[in-house]
């Protein structure tokens, strides 16, 4: 019972952290769009194909918005379907042993467990999100505006979603 209650703990403590790392990235969104904004012609490319070239356009004001809502909201979605699992009927929760794990004396601590995992997730995308418009601002500071293909980061961010769901997978194949 004891290591339970260390292991809630420490979830209470990670999932603050991840709060603030959510908030931060938001942040930083925001920062990056004021610092991009005048250097920016007034069309940017906001779309390129698969070789990196610009195939879609719209107004500057309108992308960096867009970057500016979009990265906090993908931020608000990861936290607001973690406070909406307390709401969802246990059927609807698929992980192993989900009787073991959504029993009334477990539930509590495995919704903790899948809401701060659900904001680390929630983490790294809004980092993969500053990052790949980080890359689109930086490619229409040149003429043509060409987007690098980023593939260590798209690969970093599947690997990092296959160890992510296997880890989870795993927590919930046991029974503590």
């Amino acid at each position: 019972m004891l290591d339970h209650l260390n292991c809630f703990a420490i979830a209470m403590k990670t999932s603050q952290l991840s709060l603030y790392m959510l908030f931060a990235i938001g942040m930083l969104a925001m920062l990056q769009a004021a610092w991009f904004y005048p250097q920016l012609p007034e069309t940017v490319a906001s779309h390129f194909n698969a070789s990196g070239v610009a195939d879609g356009y719209m107004s500057k004001i309108g992308f960096l918005v867009f970057q500016v809502i979009f990265i906090p909201a993908m931020g608000l979605l990861f936290v607001g379907i973690g406070r909406l699992l307390n709401q969802i009927p246990a059927s609807l929760i698929n992980v192993p042993n989900r009787e073991y794990h959504l029993s009334e004396e477990r539930k509590a601590f495995t919704f903790s467990v899948l809401t701060n995992q659900l904001r680390w997730f929630g983490v790294v995308t809004m980092l993969l999100l500053l990052i790949v418009c980080a890359l689109a601002n930086k490619a229409n500071l040149s003429q043509p505006p060409v987007l690098p293909m980023p593939t260590y980061l798209l690969m970093s961010y599947f690997i990092f979603t296959l160890i992510w769901t296997a880890m989870l997978v795993l927590k919930f194949r046991k029974k503590h």
